[in-house]
């Protein structure tokens, strides 16, 4: 769980996060706030806000999946209500953008295996 500095904690929730500690933050804030409205659609939101204006990249797939699996385990750790939502926003970016962007990638340089 990224503990971000407490000035950084507003602006992250109003206009979204900037590194991987902050994607991890918004996604535990918007949990907590709202446990059992957390269905995806609040986190989808804050995962497609992050993707917006980067070009697709192994590294940048990495680190979103990365900070959703990080606050996830940590909510785990902690028995906090959530980690079902997370683990579903896992498979939701997979299917939307990883593995689309894998499949590009195969076709352009060809299968590893």
């Amino acid at each position: 769980m990224p503990y971000i500095v407490k000035a950084r904690r507003e602006p992250v929730r109003a206009h979204g996060p900037d590194n991987p500690g902050e994607l991890n933050y918004a996604l535990t804030a918007a949990i907590q706030e709202d446990p059992l409205g957390a269905d995806g659609g609040r986190l989808w939101e804050i995962v497609e806000g992050y993707l917006v204006g980067k070009d697709p990249s192994y590294a940048l797939f990495n680190e979103v999946i990365g900070a959703i699996r990080c606050a996830q385990l940590e909510h785990k750790r902690r028995r906090w209500v959530g980690s079902w939502a997370l683990k579903r926003l896992e498979r939701l970016l997979y299917r939307e953008y990883v593995g689309p962007y894998e499949d590009q990638a195969i076709l352009k340089n060809g299968d590893v295996i």
